[in-house]
């Protein structure tokens, strides 16, 4: 029996390995969407393998204003879906293991409205990523590996309303990132290693704001219940929902279904990132 289940195992292995070996095109669909306008549905995309196929099959399609990447492999997000269609108001690119983003790749999408790019491997957003994207709405970047947020990073959408950054290695939330975000409502930011939020600058910056999510980090309870009671007095919906889990070194507490530390843990948790911050800054100065 055990000899079976080894040659099984291997034989799937061996039947993964040419199943990813083979080359298979790209599949372009699209159907109407709002009077002449077109969504449309890319499958097996691999780029910058197939740039030519967008520019034989794809250039000539006017009035594609939604697209869908699915199934493929771009692990570099570049200009060339823009370059091709420029007439885009939706772009979702989920799971396509996107490690990197150039900073034109958006440049020519002037009408771009909603950006998807949930589940990718995206650690650094370039600062003028969204610099020609006035009409953009809704930003979605769940699922990465973010860190830090260029100050100036959102400071070009005028119409930005709903931003979702959950999931990712967030350790700071400044609220002047949105500070020229004024239809800004809902923010969501749960599942991140945030120690501390200014809900009451974020408000202040963003008077439109009506929903925030910021369970699931590293925010001390009593802080917590500070932001309940100045979200309950101005009417912010705090909440709670969240898809997934993080692991932590250190007990996590629950004060009225939000996930916090004691004041103990999140002192000394602040203290040993305050150190490792001030030993990387030593070493990067020194070496």
């Amino acid at each position: 029996m055990s000899h079976l289940i080894s040659f099984l195992i291997k034989f799937s292995i061996f039947i993964k390995n040419i199943h990813n070996s083979i080359q298979f095109p790209p599949e372009f669909q699209c159907y109407p969407h709002i009077e002449s306008e077109l969504s449309c549905q890319i499958r097996n995309l691999q780029l910058p393998r197939d740039e030519e196929f967008l520019c034989n099959e794809i250039e000539n399609v006017v009035n594609i204003t939604q697209l869908t990447v699915l199934e493929s492999k771009i692990p570099v997000l570049n200009l060339s879906i823009c370059n091709f269609l420029p007439s885009l108001k939706r772009f979702d690119a989920q799971g396509l293991r996107i490690h990197k983003i150039q900073e034109n790749t958006f440049e020519k999408c002037t009408e771009l409205e909603v950006v998807d790019l949930t589940d990718n491997k995206i650690n650094v957003l370039p600062k003028n990523l969204f610099q020609n994207n006035l009409a953009l709405m809704s930003i979605k970047l769940d699922s990465n590996r973010l860190k830090k947020l260029d100050d100036e990073i959102f400071i070009n959408l005028p119409e930005l309303q709903f931003l979702s950054i959950a999931d990712n290695n967030l350790t700071e939330f400044s609220p002047f990132l949105l500070k020229r975000n004024q239809k800004l409502s809902f923010i969501y930011i749960f599942l991140n290693n945030l120690s501390d939020l200014d809900l009451e600058k974020l408000h202040e910056v963003n008077p439109n704001l009506r929903s925030i999510n910021m369970n699931l980090n590293e925010i001390s309870c009593s802080r917590i219940s500070e932001m309940i009671v100045f979200a309950e007095e101005n009417w912010i919906a705090l909440s709670r929902h969240s898809f997934g889990t993080r692991t932590r070194f250190y007990e996590v507490k629950e004060y009225e279904r939000f996930f916090c530390l004691d004041d103990v843990t999140w002192a000394a948790n602040h203290y040993r990132k305050q150190i490792e911050e001030n030993y990387l800054n030593k070493y990067l100065i020194v070496y």
